[in-house]
C-alpha cells in the first residue's frame, strides 16, 4: 500500500514540476510579447519622426502650417501628440517656389506635402492587427496560466493530503514494527522458557526411569522374599498357640520372673 501512495505522489509531483516549466514558459512568452510591444512602440515613433523628417525635408524653405496635428500611434491602441517641428525661412527661396508665388499657382496641401503617411498608416494598421493577435495570444496565455495555476494549486493539495497520509501510514507502520518486535522478543522469552522446561521434563523423565528401575528392582526383591515373609506368618501363626500356653502357664506357676 505505501509503494502505491508513494508511486503516486512521484506521478503527482512530475506532473506539477510538468505544470510549473510550462507555467514558467508562458511567462517567458508574455513577457517576450510584452518586449516586442515595446519595440514596435519605439519603431512605430522612430517611423513617425522619420515621416515628419522626410516631409519637412520635401517642403524646406516653407511655412508650414501650425504643429497642431495629432498623429495616431496605432501600435499602442491610444492617440499621442507629436508636435511636427516648424519650418523658417532659411536664405533663398528656390526658383520653382518663387515661379509659384509670381504665378499664383496653388501651393500644395499637407497630404499632397507628406505622401508617404499613407503607407505609414497601412504598416501601422498591419501592426495594429499583429498586436491584437498578441494581445488575444497573451490574453489566452494568462487564462492558461490562470487554468495552470489552479491545477497545480490543486495537484499540491492532492500532493499534501498523500503526503499527509503517507505519514500517517509510515508511523502506523511504525507503530506495527514495533508491536511486532515486541512480539517476536515475547516469542524468545518463551522459546527459553520452553526450552527450560524440556530440560526439566528430560531430568523429570530419566528420574522416572530411574524410580522405575528401583521399583522394579524392589518389586523383584519382593517377590523374591514373599515365600520367606509367608514362611514367617505361618510360623507366627503356629507359635501364637503356643505363646498363649507358655503365658498361661507362668501366670499359673507363682514367682516366676516375667
Amino acid at each position: 500500500m505505501n509503494s502505491d501512495l508513494e508511486a503516486e505522489l512521484d506521478a503527482l509531483r512530475r506532473e506539477s514540476e510538468l505544470l510549473d516549466r510550462i507555467h514558467h514558459r508562458a511567462v517567458a512568452h508574455t513577457l517576450l510579447y510584452t518586449s516586442d510591444d515595446d519595440e514596435e512602440d519605439e519603431m512605430s515613433s522612430a517611423r513617425s519622426a522619420d515621416i515628419t523628417k522626410e516631409s519637412t525635408g520635401r517642403g524646406r524653405g516653407l511655412s508650414l502650417p501650425p504643429s497642431s496635428a495629432d498623429i495616431t500611434n496605432i501600435t499602442t491602441g491610444t492617440h499621442l501628440t507629436h508636435q511636427v517641428p516648424s519650418c523658417t525661412l532659411q536664405g533663398p527661396l528656390p526658383a520653382t517656389i518663387m515661379e509659384d508665388a509670381s504665378s499664383g499657382a496653388r501651393r500644395p496641401s499637407t497630404e499632397e506635402a507628406t505622401p508617404a503617411l499613407k503607407p505609414s498608416s497601412r504598416r501601422c494598421s498591419e501592426d495594429t492587427s499583429r498586436l491584437q493577435d498578441m494581445e488575444r495570444t497573451v490574453v489566452e496565455y494568462k487564462e492558461k496560466i490562470d487554468n495552470l495555476t489552479k491545477a497545480n494549486e490543486s495537484l499540491r493539495e492532492i500532493v499534501s493530503g498523500l503526503e499527509r497520509d503517507l505519514a500517517d501510514s509510515n508511523s502506523r507502520n511504525a507503530d506495527l514494527q514495533r508491536s511486532l518486535e515486541e512480539s517476536h522478543r515475547r516469542e524468545r522469552e518463551k522459546s527459553v522458557e520452553v526450552e527450560l522446561l524440556e530440560a526439566d521434563l528430560q531430568r523429570v523423565t530419566q528420574d522416572l526411569a530411574t524410580h522405575l528401575s528401583e521399583a522394579s528392582s524392589l518389586r523383584n526383591q519382593v517377590e523374591e522374599l514373599s515365600p520367606m515373609a509367608q514362611g514367617i506368618h505361618d510360623c507366627e501363626v503356629k507359635e501364637r498357640p503356643c505363646c498363649c500356653i507358655l503365658l498361661e502357664l507362668r501366670s499359673s506357676i507363682p514367682n516366676v520372673p516375667p
